[in-house]
C-alpha cells in the first residue's frame, strides 16, 4: 500500500554511487539482460568486494575473449576456452545495532513500535564455471534479528534463512539461459525502476539504512526462468516466475510497520511475540495466487544501442506484492473506535453481530494481477549518464486512509542521473513522479495525498526529489556518505547520513543516522517517531 513510498526512502539512505559507476562505464555496450548483484561482498559504506555481474553487463564474449567471471561484469563464464572450477568464493559477516534517538512514550492511540533492533548477518556464497558452455553461482543469507519496545518490553527475535542468486547459465549460439532464484532487474534506472519494482519482491522491513550500504540488499531473489539474445540489432530479453512471491512486511509493532501509530488503528487482539513475526505477512491476506505454476509473473523486454546509450520497451504482466484489502465500513469504524479508546455505536455492534451469523465476508485480502508497459532510454551526456523510465499501468492498488485499498490507471516516471566515470567525489540524482488519474471525491490516496484533497475527483500526483553523495578519504579507509530526499507535494523529507572507516584490513565500523520530518499523513512524516542512529560492523574475511 505504501510500497512506492518505502522504496523512495529507500534510495535516499543508501544510494548506490558505487555499483552506479560500475555499471555506467558500460553502457554503451550493455546487453539486454540484467544480472544479480549480491548481497555479501559490500561493507557499511562502500564495495568491498565486486558484485557478481552488474545490472547491466556488457555483451557476452566471443569465443576466446571473455571478460571474466571475477570482474563482476559479465553474462558469460569468461572465456570459452575456460575449464570449469570455482572462479570465486565470498563471505561477509555484518552486526548492526539501531536506537530511537527520542523516547518518546507509548503512543496514545494506535499500535507502539520497537526502539531497539540487533541483527546479525551471515552472507556466503561461490560463482563456478561449469566448462565453457555454462555457470552455477551459489548463495545464501542467515539472519539474527532481534527486537524490544521501551523498558527492553516485549523483547523478541528469530532467525530467518533464505537464498541469494542460485542458479545456473547456460550460454547457447541464439540465446543465453538462466534457471534458478535470481533477481531480475528491468528499465534503465538502477533503483525505483517501475517495472523492476513491480517484479522483484523486496523484505520491507530491513529498515532504510542498509547494514552493507547496497540498497539493494532488501530485493529478494524469486524462482525464474530467464531467456536472453540477440536479434539483429535488437537485444531482448524474456523472464518467467513462475511460484509468487509477495514482499516481506510487517503489519504492527515494528518501526517500518504499516500501521503506525499515526495510523491511529490498533490490532483489537494481543499477539504473543513468539507467534508475531510469522502472523505479519498473512494478517493482512486471505488468499494467495496458486502454487501451480500457472499464475507467475511474465516480462518481456527489447532494446537497441543508440550511440552512447539505448532505447527500449517492455511488457509486464504479473501479481501486486502487497495485498489489495477490502474491510467493510462498519468494521472499520468498530476497530477505529477501539483503537481510539471510544465506546462502539450499539447500532453497528448489533449489525456486524448479525451479519457475521448470515456468513457475510467483512474484510478480503487478495493479490491482483497488473499490467505494467514502459518505455526506457539511457545517454552518456559529457560527464554524467541519463538515465529515463516511463511507465503506464491500466490498474494498480492504492490504499486509502480509511483502510481500505483502490485501483487506479498510473503514469509513473523516473529519471536519473549519475557520473559516466569513477569520481571522488561521487554523487547521484533523481525525480520520480506518478499522476493517478480518477481518485475518488471520497477517498484519499494514503501517503500521496493530504487530508485536504479530499472532496473531489482529481488526479492525484506524487513528486519524489532524492540526492546523494559520497567522499572517500585516507585512500578510502574513510568515507562519507549522505542521502536527502524531499517529497514535494506534502512537503516531508527524509535525511541519512552516514560514515564509515576501515579500522582493520577488511573490518568496517559504521555509523548512521535516520532522520524524518514531516505531516503525520506524509511518506516520510508516517515515520517521525523512527528517528534513530545506527552502528555496523562489517567483517569480509575474503
Amino acid at each position: 500500500m505504501r510500497a512506492v513510498a518505502l522504496l523512495a526512502v529507500a534510495l535516499a539512505a543508501s544510494p548506490a554511487i558505487a555499483r552506479a559507476q560500475a555499471e555506467v562505464t558500460s553502457a554503451a555496450e550493455a546487453d539486454a539482460g540484467a544480472g544479480a548483484s549480491p548481497d555479501a561482498g559490500v561493507d557499511a559504506g562502500a564495495l568491498a568486494a565486486e558484485p557478481i555481474e552488474s545490472f547491466e553487463p556488457p555483451a557476452k564474449p566471443s569465443p576466446g575473449t571473455g571478460t571474466g567471471t571475477g570482474t563482476g561484469t559479465g553474462t558469460g563464464s569468461g572465456s570459452q576456452d575456460e575449464e570449469a572450477g570455482l572462479t570465486r568464493a565470498w563471505a561477509e559477516l555484518t552486526g548492526l545495532g539501531a536506537l530511537d534517538t527520542w523516547f518518546d512514550p507509548p503512543p496514545s492511540m494506535g499500535t507502539p513500535e520497537d526502539i531497539l533492533e540487533s541483527q546479525l548477518r551471515v552472507d556466503l556464497g561461490a560463482d563456478i564455471r561449469l566448462g565453457k558452455g555454462g555457470r552455477m553461482v551459489l548463495e545464501a543469507h542467515t539472519r539474527l534479528r532481534y527486537l524490544a519496545r521501551a523498558g527492553l518490553d516485549r523483547l523478541r527475535g528469530g532467525a530467518e534463512m533464505r537464498p541469494g542468486g542460485v542458479f545456473v547459465d547456460v550460454y547457447g549460439r541464439w540465446a543465453d539461459l538462466r534457471i534458478g532464484w535470481q533477481r531480475i532487474p528491468l528499465g534503465a534506472n538502477v533503483l525505483l525502476s517501475p517495472p523492476a519494482d513491480a517484479l522483484n519482491p523486496r523484505d520491507l522491513r530491513e529498515g532504510f539504512f542498509a547494514p552493507g550500504g547496497d540498497p539493494e540488499s532488501s530485493v529478494l531473489s524469486v524462482l525464474a526462468v530467464r531467456a536472453q539474445g540477440e536479434l539483429g540489432p535488437v537485444r531482448w530479453l524474456v523472464a518467467y516466475v513462475p511460484f509468487f512471491e509477495p514482499h516481506r512486511y510487517a503489519v504492527f509493532g515494528q518501526d517500518q510497520a504499516l500501521l503506525q501509530p499515526a495510523a491511529e488503528v490498533a490490532l483489537p487482539f494481543e499477539v504473543d511475540p513468539t507467534i508475531e513475526e510469522r502472523l505479519q505477512e498473512h494478517l493482512l491476506e486471505t488468499a494467495r495466487p496458486g502454487d501451480l505454476g500457472t499464475s507467475g509473473d511474465l516480462a518481456v523486454r527489447a532494446r537497441v544501442d543508440l550511440g552512447r546509450g539505448h532505447a527500449g520497451a517492455g511488457w509486464l504482466w504479473g501479481n501486486e506484492k502487497l495485498p489489495q484489502v477490502k474491510v467493510d465500513p462498519e468494521l472499520f469504524a468498530a476497530l477505529k473506535a477501539q483503537s481510539l479508546g471510544r465506546a462502539v455505536d450499539p447500532a453497528i455492534l448489533l449489525s456486524l453481530q448479525n451479519r457475521i451469523a448470515a456468513g457475510e465476508p467483512l474484510y478480503q485480502g487478495t493479490y491482483a494481477r497488473q499490467h505494467i508497459f514502459w518505455l526506457e532510454g539511457s545517454a552518456i551526456l559529457g560527464p554524467a549518464q541519463l538515465d529515463v523510465d516511463l511507465a503506464y499501468s491500466p490498474e494498480r492498488t492504492f490504499g486509502t486512509d480509511a483502510l481500505a485499498t483502490v485501483r487506479l490507471p498510473t503514469f509513473t516516471w523516473m529519471i536519473g542521473a549519475t557520473p559516466a566515470q569513477d569520481s571522488n567525489p561521487a554523487y547521484s540524482a533523481g525525480y520520480m513522479g506518478m499522476a493517478i488519474p480518477g481518485a475518488p471525491a471520497d477517498e484519499v490516496l494514503f501517503p500521496f495525498e493530504p487530508g485536504t484533497a479530499r472532496g473531489a475527483a482529481r488526479t492525484a500526483f506524487f513528486h519524489l526529489l532524492v540526492v546523494a553523495g559520497s567522499r572517500k578519504f585516507l585512500d578510502g579507509k574513510l568515507e562519507i556518505r549522505g542521502g536527502l530526499a524531499f517529497e514535494v507535494v506534502q512537503q516531508s523529507f527524509f535525511f541519512g547520513p552516514q560514515v564509515s572507516y576501515e579500522v582493520w584490513p577488511r573490518v568496517r565500523i559504521g555509523a548512521a543516522l535516520e532522520r524524518y520530518t514531516g505531516s503525520p499523513s506524509s511518506p516520510f512524516g508516517y515515520f517521525d517517531r523512527n528517528d534513530r542512529a545506527l552502528v555496523s560492523v562489517v567483517w569480509t574475511p575474503r
